[in-house]
Formats: structure tokens, C-alpha cells, sequence
């Protein structure tokens, strides 16, 4: 019966939702221009840059040869960022990592968010006693990291960086006792905050932080090119938000033949060993680059990137999304990926590209040159460790 009721009213709920959150967003962004515009705040990567490596020469670290560096991490290992983060670190040294793990935002400040802070900085000093660590690399934001600790890291004469994948509607986030549960509260004390939003790095500035915009990416050990054969026409890969189960329908109901995979569609979350398959065997990938999980509309109003973006493109797919404008500094849209506004541009364009496999596999081909050679986490840590001033450009013996 309560499904029943969740599956009746949860639609028009979010109809109501939907349009208040994305009018909240664009709210939020206006008053972020309007705020840099009155302080004259320009994202200027040049002189960001020479902030953070003065910051960082302060705490007399020296930088060190790719795989010489010894980099501490902490988030939630299990969600991607350890499938896709760690892999890629191992190239540039020793990498020593504290899970977190946050059930009940209730009761994780009632105790446990107490116990993760301490337990953290222990393990921080106790590796830095054996052997100096170059940088402290963090994801998440206040409701786990306190500006305290971040304090002590800072003493211990240890690099510290934060990574904000989720900036698109805000920097703080909502306040909970006091804290700002996203990064806002900490950005002040970080030496480099890495966004992947780059409209973010304006809030970053006044806030009093030191952004550097690059892109997400993909990590090319995992998401490998393979010769299987191409037995699925379209797949549409990630988390079943209304948005795409309606666009995933209406390209059913004309007659596309798409296979859906992830969370909250029939297939569950799916192994990444099986998803890359998958991507291998599609003659096309469909993304969405939507921002608000409960958008009713097949149309995306409100879009960021998504890691998605640079990692079907690594697996030899024709990928096409959603239009999203930074997108354009990553690829060549229309050589390299393709995107569509709405379902009747990316019906028709389904059907154009299933009909000519020469088009399909040049464009396919163009994307995994431009994703090998620009958009993995091994080429994005490597500038951002040389943008903190930590690793040299001499290269390993």
C-alpha cells in the first residue's frame, strides 16, 4: 500500500518541487555574480596558482618526483571516488586512506562525526611520524570534516586539497547546528579547492578559498576498450531519476531499443566489471547531464557534467548527452560526442546514427582519442599535484 501511495503521489509532489529547487539554483548563482561582480573577483588561474604554491612553500614541503609523494585520503571509499580516485594516485606514490561512512544525519552529530574527526587526525599524525606526508586529499564537505582538524593538518606542515564534485547548487549547502554540511565553512583553510564546476569557483573566491577548475574524468584501467560485439543498440546508464525514466519511455514507445542499467531501474546497481562490458557492446551510450533528481520533465532545465561524460568515451562508445555548455571546453560536440536538447531531438538522432555505422564508429573514435589523451584521473591529479607545488616536473628514472 505505501508504495502504491509513493508511486501516486511522489510524481506530483515533485512537480511542485522540481521547478522551486531549479528557480532556487539559478537564485543562488545570480547573487553569486552579483556578489563577485561588486568585490571584483576574477577566476584567474595564473595568480590562484601562485597563491597556493606560496601557501604550500610556507609549510616548507618540497616537491618530489612522480611516485615519490606520500598522499593521505579520506571519504566514503566504497562510492566511486575510491573505485576511481585511488587506482589513480597509485602512480604517484604511497597512498594512505580513512573511510567515512555517514548512515543518519541525526545521529552522525550526536557522537560519531566526534569520533571520525579524532580518529582521523590520530591516523594522520601517525602516519606523518614515519614518514612525511606530502597532502591530505578530502571529499565530502562539514558534515564530516571539522574546521579544527583541517587546522592541525594545516600545523603539521602537510599540503591540503579538497574536491567539490557536486557544486552546481552551492558551495555550502544547508546549515545543520551551525555547520555548513557541503564545503563552505572549510574552504578558507584548504590551500586548494579542486571544482568541477566552473561557474563554483566564484563562490570559492568569496569565500575566501583558492579554486582551480578542471573536469571530472575516467580512469582508464577500469574503463578499457574491448573488441566484443556490438548487441545493444542504445544504453542508458545511471540512477532511474523521473527525468530519464520518462525520456527512457518515450523513446521505447517510438521504438528505439534502449536497455537501461543501474540504481532504481530492474537491473540494480551493476558491477563495474559488467558496466564497462555493457558500454563496450552498446553502438551508442545515452547521458544525462540533469541536475535535479526529481525533475518530471524529459528535458533537462538545470545541467552539470557527470562523470559519465568522460568515462563511456574512454570505453570506444559514441556517447551522447544532454547539452551542457561546459562541455565545450572538453570535447568537439558533433566530432567527438554528440548532444541533444530534448526527446525528439535525441529520438531523431538515434535513429540517424543506428542507421549509418560508419558515422556512428567515426565519432566514436574521435571521443576515445580526445578521453585517452585529456580526460583521465591520471592526467587531472597530475596537474593538480603540480598546481599545489608538490610534484616536480623532473620526470621518474
Amino acid at each position: 500500500m505505501m508504495e502504491l501511495l509513493k508511486r501516486t503521489f511522489r510524481p506530483l509532489y515533485n512537480i511542485l518541487r522540481g521547478p522551486l529547487w531549479e528557480r532556487h539554483v539559478r537564485l543562488h548563482h545570480a547573487r553569486v555574480r552579483a556578489a563577485a561582480k561588486k568585490q571584483e573577483l576574477h577566476y584567474d588561474e595564473e595568480k590562484i596558482g601562485r597563491e597556493v604554491r606560496t601557501r604550500v612553500k610556507a609549510k616548507n614541503i618540497e616537491s618530489k618526483r612522480k611516485g615519490d609523494l606520500r598522499i593521505f585520503t579520506s571519504y566514503t571509499f566504497d562510492d566511486w571516488t575510491g573505485e576511481q580516485i585511488n587506482p589513480a594516485l597509485e602512480e604517484f606514490g604511497e597512498n594512505f586512506h580513512f573511510d567515512v561512512k555517514i548512515e543518519s544525519l541525526r545521529s552522525w552529530f550526536h557522537g560519531p562525526r566526534t569520533r571520525y574527526n579524532r580518529e582521523l587526525l590520530e591516523a594522520i599524525k601517525s602516519e606523518h611520524r614515519k614518514k612525511r606526508l606530502d597532502a591530505f586529499l578530502f571529499y565530502g564537505g562539514g558534515i564530516c570534516l571539522d574546521r579544527n582538524t583541517l587546522k592541525e593538518i594545516n600545523l603539521l606542515g602537510i599540503a591540503t586539497l579538497t574536491m567539490g564534485f557536486d557544486d552546481m547548487s552551492g558551495v555550502k549547502g544547508k546549515n545543520y547546528k551551525g555547520t555548513w554540511l557541503r564545503l563552505g565553512g572549510l574552504v578558507e583553510d584548504v590551500d586548494l579547492c579542486y571544482t568541477s564546476t566552473y561557474a563554483a569557483c566564484y563562490e570559492y573566491l568569496i569565500l575566501g578559498g583558492r579554486p582551480l577548475y578542471l573536469p571530472l574524468a575516467g580512469n582508464e584501467r577500469l574503463y578499457v576498450k574491448t573488441s566484443v560485439a556490438k548487441d545493444i543498440d542504445v544504453l542508458m546508464l545511471g540512477w532511474r531519476m523521473p527525468s530519464r525514466a520518462k525520456l527512457v519511455a518515450k523513446l521505447r514507445k517510438a521504438g528505439v531499443k534502449v536497455v537501461s542499467v543501474g540504481p532504481g531501474w530492474p537491473s540494480g546497481r551493476v558491477a563495474l566489471p559488467d558496466l564497462v562490458d555493457m558500454s563496450n557492446r552498446a553502438k551508442i551510450v545515452i547521458g544525462s547531464g540533469d541536475h535535479n533528481s526529481y525533475n518530471e520533465s524529459d528535458r533537462a532545465s538545470i545541467t552539470t557534467l557527470k562523470a559519465r561524460d568522460f568515462e563511456i568515451p574512454l570505453t570506444g562508445s559514441l556517447y551522447v548527452t544532454t547539452f551542457d555548455p561546459e562541455l565545450q571546453r572538453c570535447y568537439d560536440i558533433g566530432s567527438e560526442i554528440l548532444c541533444y536538447r530534448d526527446n525528439l531531438d535525441l529520438e531523431l538522432t538515434l535513429r540517424n546514427l543506428l542507421a549509418n555505422d560508419s558515422e556512428r564508429e567515426r565519432i566514436a573514435r574521435s571521443g576515445f582519442k580526445r578521453a585517452t589523451e585529456m580526460h583521465t584521473w591520471g592526467s587531472r591529479l597530475d596537474k593538480i599535484l603540480r598546481f599545489l607545488g608538490i610534484l616536480s616536473e623532473v620526470l621518474p628514472k
